[in-house]
């Protein structure tokens, strides 16, 4: 039972880290000049004036109020 366990642990990792890639690349296109990363099993999202373009860009918005 405990083996089972075990692989569905690793199956639901392996999964998770599938959907943060694709994750990340879906933000690479949506914000192009934006550097995009996985780290420590999330995802960050860096480059000048994130913050100031927020505002005016739709995709960042919808990124910022789904982590509200």
């Amino acid at each position: 039972m405990e083996r089972l366990m075990q692989r569905g642990e690793q199956r639901a990792e392996a999964a998770a880290e599938r959907l943060r890639m694709r994750v990340a690349q879906l933000l690479r296109d949506r914000l192009p000049g934006a550097a995009v990363t996985i780290e420590r099993g999330g995802i960050a999202i860096e480059g000048r004036a994130i913050e100031a373009r927020r505002d005016a860009d739709p995709a960042l918005r919808w990124i910022a109020g789904e982590l509200r």
